[in-house]
C-alpha cells in the first residue's frame, strides 16, 4: 500500500515538473491596435478563458500599430518567454512569428492564410474566421432550389477559395469558379455567369468590399436572378441577400478552447485549422423582396437588415 502511494506521489510530482514550465511562462494576447472586430474577439476570448480556466493568462493585451515601437513591444513579450501567444489578425501573427520563431501561436481573424503568407504548421493553429459555405448552402436551399453556384474571388486567394469550393460541393451543388485580378474584370464575369448559376458566393476582400463594387454585384445579381451570397455579415448589411458567418463571440470561444488544449498538451493539435461550431446568419429583407422570395418557416436568421 505504501509502495503504491509512493509511486502515485512520484507521478504527481513529475506531472507538476513537466507542466509547470508551460503554465509558468503564461499566455499572452497580441493584436493590431484600433480594429473593432479584433477588440470583440479579444474580449470574448478573455471571457471564455475564465470558463476554460486557462492558467497564467495575461488579460492585458499587447497592441501593435505598425510603427517602430512594435519591435520594442514584441521584444518585451519575448523576454517573458511566453508558452502560447493568441495573435489576432495577420499582422500580429506574422510579427509574433518573426520575433518568436519557436512559440506556439493560436491565431484568429486571418481570412486567407495563402494570401497573407501565414500558414498553419507544427507551432501554429488557425481559428477559421469566415463562415461555412456548407452551412450557407443548407440555409439557401430552404429559399429556392439551387443546382449550381458560382464562387467569385480574387486570384490571390485561389488556394483558400478551393477550400470553399470543396465545402460547397459537399453541400450537393455544382460549382463554377470565377477569379479576377482587378475590379474591371468583374463586369466581364457577369456576362459569363448569366443563365449558368442560381447563386453567387462572393469572397470578401479589398475589392469586393468596396461599396461601388457591392452595389454593382447586387444590381447585376437581381437583374440575372442570381442570389448574391457571402460569408461576411458586412456585405449583407450593404445589400447582399444572405450570409453565414462566424461571430466574434464564436471565434473567441473557439480560440479559448484551443489555447486550453494546447496549454494542457504542450503542443499544437494535429488539425491545424479549427472551425467554430456555431454559425450565425444574416439576411437583407430588401434584397429578399427584390427576388420576390419569402422567409421559409422554421428557418433561424440571427440578423435581418431592413
Amino acid at each position: 500500500m505504501k509502495r503504491n502511494l509512493f509511486f502515485i506521489v512520484l507521478v504527481l510530482i513529475f506531472a507538476q515538473i513537466f507542466t509547470l514550465p508551460l503554465y509558468g511562462q503564461g499566455v499572452f494576447i497580441v493584436q493590431k491596435k484600433d480594429v473593432a472586430s479584433y477588440e470583440e474577439v479579444k474580449n470574448n476570448f478573455i471571457q471564455f478563458s475564465f470558463v476554460e480556466q486557462i492558467p497564467n493568462l495575461n488579460t492585458s493585451p499587447y497592441y501593435l500599430d505598425e510603427s517602430a515601437k512594435d519591435s520594442e513591444v514584441l521584444n518585451s513579450i519575448a523576454e517573458k518567454k511566453p508558452s502560447i501567444v493568441f495573435a489576432i489578425g495577420s499582422y500580429a501573427a506574422k510579427k509574433v512569428r518573426e520575433a518568436m520563431p519557436d512559440v506556439l501561436i493560436v491565431a484568429a481573424m486571418i481570412y486567407y492564410p495563402d494570401a497573407e503568407k501565414f500558414s498553419p504548421n507544427e507551432k501554429t493553429v488557425l481559428i477559421a474566421s469566415l463562415g461555412s459555405a456548407k452551412d450557407l448552402m443548407e440555409q439557401i436551399k430552404k429559399f429556392r432550389k439551387i443546382k449550381k453556384v458560382g464562387i467569385l474571388h480574387n486570384s490571390q486567394i485561389s488556394d483558400s477559395a478551393n477550400l470553399y469550393i470543396s465545402d460547397l460541393k459537399s453541400a450537393g451543388v455544382e460549382v463554377a469558379d470565377f477569379s479576377f485580378t482587378s475590379k474591371d474584370e468583374i463586369q466581364a464575369i457577369f456576362q459569363e455567369v448569366k443563365g449558368q448559376i442560381q447563386a453567387l458566393l462572393v469572397l470578401p476582400d479589398s475589392v469586393t468590399l468596396n461599396s461601388d463594387v457591392i452595389r454593382y454585384i447586387v444590381t447585376e445579381c437581381i437583374s440575372a436572378d442570381i442570389l448574391p451570397l457571402s460569408l461576411n455579415d458586412r456585405m449583407v448589411s450593404s445589400g447582399f441577400f444572405f450570409a453565414s458567418y462566424f461571430s466574434t463571440e464564436s471565434i473567441g470561444k473557439t480560440a479559448a478552447k484551443v489555447v486550453k488544449e494546447v496549454a494542457s498538451s504542450g503542443k499544437a493539435p494535429s488539425d491545424k485549422i479549427r472551425f467554430p461550431s456555431d454559425s450565425e446568419s444574416s439576411m437583407n429583407k430588401g434584397t429578399l423582396n427584390a427576388f420576390k422570395l419569402k422567409i421559409p418557416s422554421g428557418i433561424k436568421i440571427g440578423v435581418i437588415y431592413e
